[in-house]
């Protein structure tokens, strides 16, 4: 169930980059425009790590359930908007709904899992997400193809509002699990959270990497560089999203048992080939498939790495993946506005060349957090 919700939220979260193209037409504004949506999303997003406090106060459920609905009402309001403003305001509203729900549901699924199996079961939690990034792709785009993008907008959240309802009745808020001795810097419960310098730098890391984060300009990026429709490009974007979910089971088990930073670094140098790839190449369906496959997968492999990392230096506090998420927000603020201007300056073939930069930039600064979080991790004598 907190997959199935999670999906559910990923629906909503990729409700909007399916019809970039359309509502840039509909009001008549530049990518760049379009990009700041994701830059107010972004701003308020930050504060999904402190919202790590809350989830510790008020409870990981009560709090999940009131995300959901917020974001629910969001997406049907982004149906009503007349003008573009609107949008930019209900973005807002939709960040602010969604801000506690990553540290909320992170926090009741690392509480059902142990040591010996956290990224597996984050794996889990993920992929769910994935899932609907995928399946949300498609069908936004098919729908909006059908009956528009107001009315697909106002079905979408009446499905989820069923899902929401199963969850609130099903899943406890406290699974009363047993732990097994964990082996992870790991202090006592009574043990406050602090923001220390491994947990900064895999933050820094994360927003250098979320620069460059292209995939909600993908479909966008298929229309104008390969001149493929509406409806193909979603559900190109959709066979990537859902490869890379996938390959994030495998990624969870990898870093159970592997080193989660070589992970991250590995996968960070394959997403950079691929973006270059895709900027400048020209190729066949085909081809051009196996390339967002290959971008998909180092996309979402390492995703249940990096969330294992910031539960593990935050010391399974909550606050922990929040500001992993808040990394990604601080990212986005300066994200979409910027590609969304290079598209309009240079054209989507060299902004996607040009961002390829940034996953490079966050392995050097991943190889920095492995230095300090080894060093952290060695007893003193």
């Amino acid at each position: 169930m907190l997959a199935l919700l999670h999906s559910v939220q990923h629906v909503y979260l990729y409700a909007l980059p399916p019809l970039f193209l359309l509502l840039r037409a509909e009001f008549n504004v530049s990518t760049f425009q379009i990009g700041l949506i994701g830059a107010v999303s972004g701003v308020i997003s930050i504060f999904q790590g402190p919202a790590g406090y809350l989830v510790e106060r008020f409870g990981s459920k009560r709090l999940t359930v009131f995300s959901m609905l917020g974001c629910s009402v969001a997406v049907f309001l982004y149906s009503l908007a007349p003008f573009f403003e609107f949008l930019l305001a209900i973005a807002a509203l939709f960040s602010l709904s969604q801000v506690v729900f990553h540290p909320a549901t992170y926090a009741m699924v690392t509480q059902r899992s142990s040591s010996s199996n956290k990224a597996k079961f984050i794996a889990y939690h993920q992929v769910g997400g994935f899932i609907g990034s995928a399946v949300g792709t498609v069908v936004v785009a098919s729908l909006a193809s059908m009956v528009g993008w107001r009315r697909t907008l106002q079905v979408i959240p009446a499905v989820g509002l069923v899902i929401i309802f199963l969850f609130w009745k099903f899943v406890s808020e406290d699974p009363q699990v047993e732990q097994s001795t964990s082996t992870d810097l790991t202090p006592s419960e009574n043990t406050e959270f602090r923001f220390t310098p491994p947990l900064f730098v895999l933050v820094l890391s994360i927003s250098v990497l979320s620069i460059g984060n292209v995939q909600s300009f993908i479909p966008l990026f298929l229309t104008e560089a390969y001149g493929e429709n509406v409806v193909w490009a979603g559900v190109l974007t959709g066979v990537m999203i859902a490869v890379g979910s996938v390959m994030s089971l495998l990624g969870g088990a990898l870093s159970d048992k592997y080193d989660k930073t070589l992970i991250m670094m590995g996968a960070n140098l394959g997403l950079a080939i691929a973006m270059v790839l895709l900027a400048t190449g020209q190729y066949t369906s085909v081809v051009l498939l196996v390339v967002l496959v290959v971008f998909g997968v180092a996309r979402y492999l390492p995703v249940p790495a990096q969330h294992a990392l910031s539960s593990i230096v935050a010391a399974e506090h909550p606050q922990g993946i929040g500001f992993s998420y808040t990394g990604i927000a601080l990212g986005q603020i300066i994200s979409a506005p910027l590609i969304g201007y290079l598209i309009d300056t240079f054209g989507v073939r060299r902004a996607f060349l040009a961002c390829s930069v940034f996953p490079l930039l966050s392995i050097v600064i991943l190889i920095v957090f492995r230095k300090i979080f080894n060093t952290a991790l060695t007893p003193r004598k």
